[in-house]
């Protein structure tokens, strides 16, 4: 390889076999942005002030300057990232008013283009969560007001994204064996509900649905108290609502218990800064089994009976959660551990619509995103983040992604492959969340 060109890492390599297999696609972090001109020509200053902050951005945080070629099986070469030459506007940028049509996104060669882009609707003249932040606070930054070149031009000793495995011990030495996923049937024979099999006749023929929540500021302090009062976290509130409505409406059969995903950031291991893009991620897997969904079936919703057991699963979340973090410097990442003891991702992902899904659902929130470096006054703020993945073919068929800006809503995707789980399962989710949380919905 060339010296701008460099394996991707373990999970690098991984995604990009799950990518070209069409299991998984893309996730994303839209904003909303309001901008407050200071001269009759709002749009040219917007888009001058814009280019100055993505200039900004791009020479502090060196990840954005890279394009992913994708593995080849027969030079045995793994996916790889590449320096990129240069980035031009046209290839991270597309401005539209809200009088014109969205110009749809046509497919692009990654060996040539970044491999993030960030797509600005404007809403009337006047008018990755850390892409966001770092954007934000580079926008609002005092400094020159001079005209930035594009494209940009990458240095060629630009500094590299950092690999999760070169940045701390996934697999200690001594620590015990991990096996690979099962499948929907345990050792114990218990049975899991994972919506409908794993179906993709062609990668043509994907479509992922999503649904919105939106939990207006001034409800979303309702819900940190609620959580408090139950000893609780906003994620563990989440995963007792969730399953308070599969136990109902989803798991008809009672034998049947429910698994639950919820990536969690490794960074206080790997030492990656907050504010440095990286894919250092790990994911607990917590099972809800047959008894206690029956147990959430037989009491009232909203009953003090129910928000006990929303309460217990709450903790126990917690609890598995700091077990598994503990373990991690003896016993090392075990999900990672998994991948790196795949002997061929090519036939893993190929014969994923073969195996059974292992999970039910995913909760994934990436927490509050508090701009305290932000002045209150300023003309350019954010005000709301969305945060969403496209629906698994072979993963959690239910995706559950969640964001807030601080002093903004609170915004739940539900994001689900179509025909992986029924349409109705996910339209009751959504109508139950915004009930219990006292949102809106749409989509």
């Amino acid at each position: 390889m060339g010296d701008d060109t460099f394996p991707a890492g373990l999970l690098g390599n991984y995604y990009c076999f799950r990518h070209d297999h069409g299991l998984y696609r893309s996730c994303a972090v839209n904003s909303h942005y309001t901008f407050t001109p200071s001269t009759s020509s709002p749009l040219d200053e917007f888009t001058q002030h814009l280019s100055r902050a993505l200039a900004k951005t791009i020479k502090r945080h060196p990840p954005l300057c890279y394009g992913l070629l994708p593995a080849s099986k027969p030079m045995g070469l793994p996916a790889r990232f590449k320096r990129l030459p240069q980035i031009s506007w046209k290839d991270i940028i597309s401005i539209a008013h809200t009088s014109e049509p969205p110009h749809p996104l046509h497919p692009r060669s990654p060996q040539h283009k970044p491999i993030w882009r960030l797509r600005v609707l404007i809403f009337r003249a006047k008018n990755g969560r850390t892409l966001h932040e770092q954007l934000c606070l580079a926008a609002v930054e005092p400094g020159e007001q001079s005209s930035v070149s594009w494209p940009y031009i990458v240095p060629e000793d630009v500094g590299r994204p950092i690999a999760i495995e070169d940045a701390m011990a996934i697999r200690p030495a001594g620590c015990k064996a991990f096996a690979l996923p099962g499948a929907s049937e345990d050792a114990q024979g218990k049975k899991l509900w994972a919506g409908n099999p794993p179906r993709m006749p062609t990668v043509a023929s994907y479509r992922s649905r999503a649904l919105l929540v939106t939990v207006p500021a001034e409800r979303v302090r309702g819900i940190v108290e609620t959580s408090r009062r139950l000893g609780i976290t906003v994620t563990g509130y989440l995963h007792g609502l969730v399953v308070s409505f599969l136990a109902r409406a989803a798991v008809t059969d009672h034998r049947l218990s429910i698994k639950a995903g919820t990536p969690y950031s490794l960074r206080r291991f790997s030492k990656l800064p907050i504010g440095e893009m990286g894919n250092h991620v790990s994911s607990l897997t917590t099972e809800w089994d047959a008894a206690l969904l029956d147990r959430m079936r037989d009491v009232e919703e909203e009953s003090p009976e129910e928000e006990e057991l929303i309460s217990a699963i709450g903790k126990r979340f917690s609890t598995e959660l700091s077990t598994e973090l503990e373990s991690i410097d003896d016993d090392g990442v075990g999900l990672l551990r998994v991948v790196e003891n795949i002997p061929d991702l090519d036939v893993y992902c190929r014969e994923g619509l073969l195996r059974e899904k292992a999970e039910t659902y995913e909760i994934s929130n990436l927490g509050v995103m508090r701009m305290n470096a932000v002045p209150p006054q300023t003309a350019f703020k954010l005000e709301a983040l969305i945060f969403s993945q496209c629906g698994m073919v072979t993963g959690a068929p239910i995706g559950c992604s969640v964001v807030n800006v601080e002093g903004g809503p609170l915004v739940i995707t539900l994001a689900w492959q179509e025909g992986g789980v029924d349409d109705e399962i996910m339209v009751g989710l959504q109508g139950f969340l915004r009930g219990r949380l006292g949102g809106w919905s749409t989509g």
